[in-house]
């Protein structure tokens, strides 16, 4: 895709898509494993058809057990005793079904490429293997256009929904000293496992139980206890049929108010998943990509205008943006 080019997905492409992305193992399947898996899509069809609409709660509960079974399965040949172990990236074991089905889709997604292809971010795989994850990948590198979204070395990263760590301890094994940014209360007591289990990297995570928003202020935010990666302030139609959930207060802060607050000198990276409230986030960072000019590597799905709206206020903050836009996220960077 050319850059400059938003990309709008129909919503058949993204079910297509999604459902090869169950077909992305990342440990061999015997027939039967693949049987269980046909059976597993099956389920998921009917409950992306039925259950935002007719409220089957009871399907949603029997999909999310079905996956997460099958999750348990395909990670455990990574499986370490008390953690995962990808490669002497640590993560801890969810204990709910929801995060241990979003574990294997992460794995995928976040450390992929890492574990399969050497760590490198070469833009024409990437561009393959958009089209078979279920969110893509965090990193592109296409040096002929002068784009490195990478974490190097000695770089600051703010990973904005941090939730249990798998972005945080990937930029601590490359060296980042990363700024973990996780509201959520159970989420956070895994990332601080993940913080245990990866203190041996040659980064450092760094905990901050804070959302990233438009402004400074506590507000509202809903915890689904079966599924506390899909936390948030927005809650889609399928996250109303979670039952088990709570209303919890956390606080919001304005990057650009936290930077100055703790003294940031240079901020190198921002990755944010955080369910709908990327604008917010990126509205209360506009100092940040003005001085700083950090690489970006934004989630862009959770609203159908988030491409546009994401986009005008990178370029309104600062013009020298480049982006680049993929099926789930968008990239950017400042030439040079």
């Amino acid at each position: 895709m050319k850059k400059g080019t938003i990309q709008n997905e129909s919503r058949f492409s993204t079910n297509m898509r999604q459902l090869r992305a169950r077909f992305f193992f990342i440990s061999p399947c015997s027939l039967f494993d693949m049987t269980i898996c046909l059976y597993a899509m099956v389920i998921r069809i009917l409950r992306s058809a039925f259950c935002a609409r007719f409220g089957f709660a009871s399907l949603y509960k029997y999909d999310s057990q079905l996956s997460a079974a099958f999750a348990e399965k395909q990670l455990l040949p990574y499986f370490d005793g008390e953690k995962y172990n990808f490669k002497d990236i640590y993560l801890p074991v969810p204990k709910v079904h929801g995060d241990k089905e979003e574990l294997f889709c992460v794995v995928k997604d976040v450390l992929g490429v890492y574990l399969f292809n050497n760590d490198n971010y070469c833009w024409k795989y990437v561009d393959k293997l958009d089209k078979k994850l279920t969110e893509g990948v965090y990193l592109y590198r296409k040096p002929e256009s002068g784009c490195e979204i990478l974490v190097n070395a000695g770089d600051t990263v703010l990973d904005i929904g941090a939730w249990l760590g798998d972005f945080s301890a990937y930029a601590c094994k490359k060296g980042a000293t990363v700024y973990a940014f996780e509201p959520t209360p159970s989420t956070r007591n895994l990332l601080e496992k993940t913080v245990q289990y990866n203190a041996g990297s040659p980064g450092k995570i760094i905990i901050v139980p804070l959302a990233a928003g438009s402004e400074t202020k506590a507000c509202s935010l809903t915890e689904f206890l079966d599924f506390p990666a899909a936390s948030g302030l927005i809650n889609n139609d399928l996250q109303k049929h979670l039952a088990s959930k709570r209303e919890i207060q956390v606080d919001y802060i304005k990057l650009d108010d936290w930077v100055l607050k703790f003294g940031i000198a240079k901020v190198d990276f921002i990755k944010a998943d955080i369910e709908g409230f990327e604008r917010d986030m990126l509205a209360g960072a506009v100092n940040i990509l003005k001085e700083h000019k950090p690489k970006l590597s934004i989630c862009t799905y959770h609203k159908p205008d988030d491409p546009e709206v994401l986009s005008k206020i990178i370029l309104n903050a600062n013009p020298d943006y480049r982006i680049i836009y993929r099926n789930m996220k968008l990239f950017a960077y400042v030439p040079g």
